[in-house]
């Protein structure tokens, strides 16, 4: 019988907080507890605190430029000086996993091994302006350099969710050898995990209306106009649609088809997690055209209900889904009516329709259920 692995997972902030990166670590907490793994949470880490930050908060408050520097060497040293204390007096432990925090690597010291786990370099989501990354100064994109670059050579492996990413991180840190960095997909959220006992073949061809469902809080970001204007070229060619929006508030004027607007819903609250769950059932497509996006992992959950998609090929897209096959991922370019072409033909064809369903769970199954991330995870470690 095998021996009972134990992880140290670090988080910066609250690891059971939804808002923590999304809930992922929540997530990744979670499903490592239920595939048999004893695992200690560092979390709640909070920003430096150590002196010279101090002093550059008071003097930030007279000279903008004395601003402290949170991506820096000098906050890497006050975490890794930090982390140390935090280790020495946990349980012990076979790995460290560190969460979406790459800056707490550089000078951490461990006879264990670390991994660290991102969707992306930070010098990555700078390049494709992501939001909150998009306003770094040459001297901040210099020293955040300097802080992955170490923090990679001190990770045992670096986890990536996708190629695309990989190939920016080996563009930014050439000296990091390539077999340092794993790929590892970010896994649905949803638990437990959907089966395929839980969702029904869709009958499109003869419903009355064709719904879509469209979940995101950063509306222009994800694609939101585009998806109306998609669904207006629909409408407008006597297709009947309407459409569910979660997580964002947009202002919807002169919608020509039913609209719904659902402010938030949270997975860790069963009843809200139950109504999602029936909102990807219920629907026909998942429609999120977005026009950044690091990874994406509600795509993977929609597939975990056998859910085409309706998206641009745009960053880690072509390595989740594949168009006409999981449903419609077409060039950021693609106007509104090609969408609408697309999405007619598979409308037409009902076979078509029910072998994208297919495909799409047998996609998750593979690549992205939640025990598979952590069969990948360990396989490196055992």
């Amino acid at each position: 019988m095998s021996k009972k692995l134990s992880a140290l997972v670090i988080v910066r902030d609250d690891s059971s907080s939804t808002m923590t990166w999304s809930g992922i670590p929540n997530h990744i907490i979670k499903i490592l507890k239920n595939n048999g793994v004893d695992v200690q949470v560092v979390d709640n880490l909070g920003f430096p605190r150590h002196f010279s930050w101090k002093v550059k908060r008071v003097l930030n408050k007279f000279i903008k430029s004395c601003a402290p520097k949170y991506y820096s060497l000098d906050t890497s040293k006050y975490y890794g000086a930090l982390l140390e204390k935090k280790i020495s007096s946990s349980k012990d432990h076979d790995f460290i996993l560190a969460i979406d925090f790459t800056e707490g690597l550089p000078f951490l010291k461990s006879d264990k091994p670390v991994y660290v786990f991102r969707d992306a370099s930070y010098l990555q989501l700078y390049d494709i302006s992501y939001p909150g990354y998009e306003s770094f100064s040459p001297v901040d994109l210099e020293e955040l350099q300097k802080v992955e670059n170490k923090a990679f050579h001190q990770c045992d492996r670096v986890l990536i969710t996708s190629d695309w990413a990989i190939n920016y991180c080996q563009k930014y840190h050439p000296e990091i050898p390539r077999d340092k960095y794993f790929v590892l997909p970010f896994c649905a959220q949803t638990y437990p995990p959907s089966t395929r006992k839980d969702w029904q073949l869709r009958n499109i061809k003869n419903s009355d209306e064709v719904k879509f469902l469209f979940i995101g809080r950063d509306w222009k970001r994800k694609g939101g106009n585009k998806a109306l204007a998609i669904l207006d070229e629909l409408h407008g060619q006597g297709i009947t649609v309407s459409l569910t929006i979660v997580g964002a508030s947009p202002e919807l004027v002169g919608c020509r088809y039913k609209t719904r607007v659902i402010e938030n819903l949270d997975f860790d609250n069963p009843v809200e997690s139950e109504k999602m769950k029936n909102l990807y059932k219920e629907a026909h497509f998942f429609i999120l055209p977005v026009n950044i996006e690091a990874f994406g992992i509600v795509f993977s959950e929609a597939m975990s209900f056998g859910l085409p998609i309706i998206t641009h090929d745009v960053c880690a897209l072509p390595e989740i889904m594949e168009n006409g096959i999981h449903g419609v991922c077409l060039p950021p370019n693609a106007t509104p009516d090609r969408f609408a072409s697309e999405i007619v033909d598979l409308i037409e064809s009902e076979s078509g329709y029910q072998e994208m369903q297919e495909n799409c769970f047998r996609r998750f199954e593979k690549k992205f259920h939640p025990d598979m991330w952590v069969k990948q995870l360990l396989s490196l470690v055992r």
